[in-house]
């Protein structure tokens, strides 16, 4: 089954279209924040029985979410969003999930990930296929002026985030003023495609590694051999540890991966640390660890739609 992330914008309209032959399932969310999405879930609605496909709409108040969890409404929006697909994704476990990211949205996750001092595999978050978390993005490779090119070719429909053009959310002002800007210098930069494809092939030899690495040693690490790895990659394996441990790398951060490894490396046998509702024991030089019961803050919707 293929399930596809549609918004009725113009790039997951176009992504529709060129799928029609594969009877996707639309998933809409609504973020209840304002009028445009009762419109944008109307079109959507009705794309979708103009072109005999199932569609599933999801909803949830955004606003009042982030006042609760203290989130910014960027924030909310994306946790709320990921938690819709993320269910009925679960719900099929056989299912692939098409999402219409293209060149520019690429180039943006980049540099925002990059400016915020993201590892190697943060700079290259944003893959075409992710075979572990069943999604896959077939307009990686176009940019927005080739998708807009496509829909105008085909007299496709399509409804405008009006959103889009304000730059009080940090990607929108990285895609119309940085981005912009930058690309008056650099006329591909929304095009970097081949640079990040370098940063995924190391990150992705990085991430093998290091997953050898926990399953070689049966998820106990041996703190002399582990001290003689490569720094980076020592961090993918605390990094890998904690996915298994909690089901995401949500409050994993430089500095947490930091203290784990300034305790590991200056612990003896029979000491403890607890970080983040996990705990780490020491026991002969081999350093186990563990989630704590009830005291472990997670967000599994990890997923980056």
């Amino acid at each position: 089954m293929l399930f596809i992330g549609f918004s009725g914008g113009v790039d997951s309209t176009v992504l529709v279209h060129k799928c029609l032959d594969k009877h996707p399932v639309l998933l809409h969310f609504n973020h209840q924040m304002m009028e445009q999405d009762e419109r944008d879930e109307a079109f959507c609605i009705n794309f979708a029985r103009q072109h005999k496909l199932r569609i599933i709409v999801g909803r949830e108040d955004v606003r009042k979410f982030a006042i609760e969890h203290k989130h910014s409404i960027e924030k909310a929006a994306r946790i709320c969003r990921h938690r819709f697909f993320s269910s009925i994704m679960n719900e099929h476990p056989d299912a692939v999930l098409a999402l219409a990211h293209h060149a520019g949205d690429r180039a943006e996750t980049f540099l925002m990930n990059f400016m915020r001092g993201a590892s190697v595999q943060g700079l290259s978050a944003m893959k075409a296929v992710e075979p572990d978390r069943r999604i896959i993005r077939p307009l990686l490779e176009l940019t927005k002026s080739e998708i807009i090119k496509y829909a105008q070719d085909n007299n496709i429909d399509w409804v405008e985030d009006h959103t889009n053009a304000e730059n009080d959310f940090t990607r929108n002002w990285l895609r119309n003023v940085v981005i912009a800007e930058l690309e008056k210098r650099f006329p591909f930069i929304r095009k970097a495609g081949d640079t990040i494809k370098n940063i995924e092939m190391a990150a992705d030899f990085i991430a093998s590694e290091a997953r050898k690495y926990l399953v070689n040693n049966k998820y106990h690490i041996n703190v002399e051999d582990f001290i003689s790895l490569h720094q980076a990659l020592k961090n993918e394996i605390i990094a890998q540890w904690w996915v298994t441990l909690t089901g995401s790398r949500n409050f994993l951060t430089s500095g947490k991966i930091n203290e784990i490894q300034k305790w590991m490396t200056g612990s003896c046998n029979g000491s403890k640390t607890k970080i983040n509702g996990l705990e780490f024991v020491n026991r002969n030089g081999i350093v186990t660890a563990s989630v704590m019961n009830n005291d472990v803050k997670l967000e599994r919707t990890r997923l980056n739609y």
